[in-house]
């Protein structure tokens, strides 16, 4: 079999090639494939048989640490969300399986696995040379009710095809005997509501459990998942209103990703809503969620010190109130739900930003171009508030040139994101909460290949924008590994642009562009550069992003709290996010970190942590370190 041209990047794909095969298997009986495997699975699983587990896995001769591995080696992955570990791992390769299954298979008791009635198994074909049969199966560990997805591809036995599991996903949903107050809503899209929502807590004269620091998207949903499981849950929020976090960003603000993605826990959007909120939208219905869950949500309130007693693990919080008045809350849990790197703006100092007559502003303080009329504007950044803020002066009349300092990855929202969102979502015939399952299904190091081809993809319809935008300076990439958009969200929560049109402004230099020349120091008059070149300018608008989520941490809790977290975003060696959603080092310290998808998904999982501490039933994780 001749040996596949593969990227880098692809070398984690199951090709066909790579399988032994030169095209798919044909008539494939999906359903009495998938239901063989799991019958060989369960049998060796439920008896504690790992060899007749790992029988049932693709055998893996990939090496994650070689870059090519001969472009022919095959991989295999098990990733679990609290089932087996109470974290989020993922297992790459037989052997890894093999070590993590002898750790933690006995002691998880499993029982009951089953084919899950909600979906049945599906034959699905990506691409030309990959082919696989997704399934989804339910269990039992001795911690609760679990959900199992697998990806079974063909493998050639003699004459014979044995279909063997490339992939597993296995994820903790419920805790025994405690599940969430909810029940099936079967004539609305979205699954869950409350049964009912009970009354509002004031801790007037006692603490919470959990005091949640912000009230954005992921506080609020961490609140409601843990209010659904009876876990006393405070939110405090420094703004005057829940959702104006949202609301007071700038007036041209509008999401990229659509209302089918963006479902919130429990409630669904009204279908009369457009397919794209804007920010004031979304903090209109944040603020709505809050009240119509009964979530208790303090605003105004500035949270000043935080301190854990060394022997009861209690955190002592300090905040003050709208009227000045102080009051310390003991509590087992702080979960900081502060932004994307802790929401602090990022100021870069540059030499004579103090001798410039112009206005200096960070992107979280722009509001509207209006007030730059009349003037001459340079925006630092080239990611998506540079270019929202660039197509705002543009829209009012305004002289704008973006300084671009390093590459950036585009993509336009038509031919790329709404496509894929679509499909995982507005036109998915499954419920969003099983959406999310298969999303979570595919390790990352896996959907690296993947991404991959949909880079390649994207970038061909996209090809007449990207030229132009290269014809007058605008430097491109491919993003992380030429991998595209997700793995540098994963990686950097940035360095991306979505474009919804001012890629073509700049393309017709309706929009100036400076990109080939470093920032030197700023001016009395605008801005020089290393080449002696310089800008000219009344306004510069700083879209440099936010400073690392570990500051808010440093700020409230002290550097001796600080130094013992744990990173708080980009992946570790398994693909994993680092530390978000799980507890950052110290005991009972979270934070809770991602975009709105993330946070409707991951809620769940940080509340069933927590309700797990509270009962006794998360006494040790299986951590990667």
């Amino acid at each position: 079999m001749e040996r596949p041209s593969l990227h880098s990047s692809e070398q984690s794909l199951p090709v066909l090639s790579k399988l032994g095969f030169s095209s798919p298997p044909e008539c494939v009986d999906v359903a009495a494939v998938a239901s063989e495997w799991l019958q060989s699975f369960s049998s060796s699983i439920m008896s504690g048989s790992i060899e007749g587990v790992i029988s049932t896995l693709l055998p893996s001769t990939f090496d994650p640490v070689e870059d090519e591995n001969g472009g022919i080696a095959l991989s295999g992955y098990w990733r679990d969300i609290l089932a087996f570990t109470w974290d989020f791992r993922t297992f790459e390769g037989t052997e890894a399986i093999r070590q993590f299954l002898k750790d933690r298979l006995l002691q998880a008791h499993i029982c009951n696995v089953q084919m899950s009635d909600e979906v049945s198994p599906t034959y699905e074909q990506p691409y030309p040379d990959l082919a696989w049969i997704r399934a989804m199966f339910i269990f039992n560990v001795a911690a609760g009710s679990c959900t199992g997805i697998v990806h079974l591809v063909p493998t050639k036995v003699g004459d014979d095809i044995q279909w063997k599991a490339h992939v597993m996903y296995t994820s903790l949903d419920s805790l025994h005997g405690l599940p969430e107050l909810v029940r099936k809503q079967p004539n609305l899209s979205t699954e869950e509501y409350f049964v009912e929502s009970p009354d509002l807590e004031t801790f007037e004269d006692r603490d919470p459990t959990v005091l949640i620091v912000g009230a954005g998207h992921n506080g609020l949903y961490t609140a409601a998942r843990l209010k659904n499981l009876g876990v006393s849950t405070l939110v405090v929020e420094k703004d005057g209103c829940v959702g104006d976090v949202w609301r007071n960003r700038y007036n041209c603000l509008r999401l990229h990703d659509s209302k089918a993605n963006i479902q919130s826990p429990y409630i669904p959007f009204p279908s009369s809503w457009p397919e794209y909120l804007d920010g004031k939208e979304l903090g209109d219905w944040l603020e709505a969620y809050a009240k119509q869950l009964n979530l208790a949500v303090w605003t105004s309130v500035t949270v000043l010190n935080a301190s854990q007693d060394a022997d009861t693990l209690l955190w002592s919080v300090t905040i003050k109130m709208d009227n000045n008045t102080l009051r310390t809350l003991v509590v087992k849990h702080v979960v900081f739900a502060t932004g994307y790197k802790g929401g602090r703006p990022h100021i870069p100092q540059f030499t004579g930003m103090d001798i410039f007559k112009g206005q200096i502003l960070h992107s979280s303080q722009h509001t509207s171009a209006q007030a730059y009329t009349g003037k001459r504007v340079v925006v630092v950044g080239s990611c998506n508030s540079a270019h929202d803020v660039c197509e705002d002066c543009y829209n009012q009349g305004v002289e704008v040139t973006m300084y671009q300092r390093s590459s950036t990855y585009v993509k336009n929202l038509n031919s790329g994101l709404k496509a894929i969102a679509t499909k995982a979502y507005s036109d998915s015939p499954v419920p969003v909460h099983v959406a999310d399952i298969f999303a979570l299904s595919t390790p990352v190091h896996l959907d690296v290949g993947l991404s991959y081809r949909m880079t390649k993809k994207i970038a061909e319809l996209d090809k007449n924008l990207l030229d132009g935008l290269r014809s007058v300076g605008f430097r491109l990439n491919m993003g992380i590994k030429e991998a595209g958009l997700m793995l540098l969200i994963r990686e950097r929560t940035g360095g991306h642009y979505i474009d919804r049109g001012c890629s073509q402004l700049i393309v017709d230099r309706k929009i100036k562009i400076k990109s080939d020349s470093v920032l030197k120091e700023f001016t009395k008059e605008g801005l020089s550069f290393v080449d002696d070149s310089e800008l000219k300018a009344d306004v510069v608008v700083l879209c440099t992003g936010y400073d690392h989520a570990h500051q808010v941490i440093r700020d409230v809790c002290g550097e001796s709290v600080a130094v013992r977290c744990k990173p708080v975003w980009g992946l570790n060696a398994e693909g994993e996010l680092n530390s978000a959603w799980r507890e950052m080092g110290p005991k009972g310290l979270w934070y809770a970190m991602g975009n709105i998808a993330t946070g409707r998904i991951h809620s769940k999982h940080i509340a069933l942590q927590i309700k797990a501490i509270e009962d006794g039933m998360l006494k040790e994780r299986y951590s990667i370190d």
